[in-house]
This record gives C-alpha cells, sequence and structure tokens, in this order.
C-alpha cells in the first residue's frame, strides 16, 4: 500500500509540475493532459494494482464493473490541500480512468474567475432575489462549478446548502452534503426543511 501511496504522490507532483489537470490511465499506461491538450505519456508498473488501489483511495467499489462510478480524494503537497475527483468507465474489455486535479490553480472570487466589476455586481443582484433559478451551463472543463463557487463564496449572511455529487472543493461558509444515486430526492426533502436561502445543486 506503501509503495502505491509514494507512486501516486510522485504523479501528482509531476502533474503540478506540467500544469496538468488531467492524468488518463488506460492500458497500463497514464497521460498528462492539460484541457484536452496532450503533454506526456509514461508507462505504469504493477498497472492493475494500482488501479485498484485508485478506486480504493477514491471510495469507489472495487468489484463493481462493467458501469461508471465517480469518487473524491484528497492529497496533501507541502501543506497545501488538492482536490482529485476520480472517474472510472469499464466494460467486459478494458477499463479506462480519469484522475483530475479540481483546484490546480485554486479561484476564490469572482474577480479571479477574471469577471469585471459591473460583471460581478449583476451576478450579486441575481443571487440577492429571493425567488428564481440560476443555471451555470458550459462543456466539461469550461469552469461552471467554479463559478458558482466563487459566486457561493462571496455571499454574506447566508444559509446556503450545497447537494453535490461529487464535492470537488470544501468551503467553511457553506453546508455541503454529498449524495449518491437515488438519495439525491431524500436529501433534497431534508434540505428544504432548513430554511436555505439559497440551494446549490451540482
Amino acid at each position: 500500500m506503501e509503495h502505491f501511496e509514494l507512486k501516486l504522490d510522485r504523479l501528482i507532483r509531476e502533474a503540478i509540475h506540467l500544469n496538468a489537470t488531467d492524468l488518463h490511465f488506460h492500458q497500463g499506461v497514464v497521460i498528462f493532459r492539460r484541457h484536452k491538450s496532450f503533454l506526456l505519456e509514461k508507462k505504469l508498473q504493477r498497472y492493475d494494482e494500482f488501479y485498484n488501489f485508485l478506486k480504493y483511495k477514491a471510495n469507489i467499489i472495487l468489484d463493481m464493473h462493467k458501469k461508471t462510478q465517480t469518487g473524491t480524494l484528497k492529497h496533501v503537497i507541502r501543506n497545501e490541500t488538492y482536490y482529485l475527483r476520480l472517474s472510472i468507465l469499464e466494460t467486459h474489455i478494458n477499463a479506462h480512468a480519469v484522475l483530475r486535479i479540481l483546484n490546480i490553480h485554486p479561484l476564490n472570487s469572482l474577480r479571479d474567475c477574471g469577471f469585471q466589476k459591473h460583471q460581478i455586481n449583476q451576478i450579486k443582484q441575481m443571487f440577492e432575489k429571493k425567488h428564481g433559478l440560476i443555471l451555470f451551463c458550459g462543456s466539461t472543463g469550461s469552469g461552471k462549478t467554479t463559478t458558482m463557487y466563487c459566486a457561493l463564496n462571496e455571499l454574506k449572511h447566508k444559509q446556503i446548502f450545497t447537494l453535490e455529487n461529487p464535492i470537488e472543493r470544501y468551503f467553511s461558509n457553506l453546508i455541503q452534503l454529498e449524495y449518491k444515486g437515488s438519495e439525491f430526492q431524500d436529501y433534497l426533502i431534508q434540505l428544504l426543511r432548513h430554511d436555505p436561502d439559497i440551494l446549490a445543486i451540482g
């Protein structure tokens, strides 16, 4: 187990050094990518064992095959906590996994996201409304979740709950819950009983 812990640590450190956002695991190799751009490919020793170790670390069911599964894990490097999401896709022939580093470039405010002052004011005004629905839409990796987190993080004196699958980053001023599959409806009913000012679903 310690051998695989060290191997994971080295891979994450190398990804950070390369400024890679994703590590793709497939057929014995790991491919480092940055937002769909190829960076580096490396062959891994004891690949199948390491693949199962990744699933274990991310709390993914080891003996569930021919299924898609998602899990999360945390890794600390030089007192910095990195949040990672592991996505698994398995068939009866092979398997593919993607490990995404969610906060390799941590953004905590709408200004960090690149919004101008007048745009930030418009977004805050939308969140001040007592009723309504705000949708964060875009392609994979476009910044939907990051923008939502940054917007919620700027709100003060609000009771904010999030319902996520999975939780990608943790914020002290948010009450964040993670649900699995059919749990969503039960969690939603319970949350509405707690009088949320804002309920974010991701």
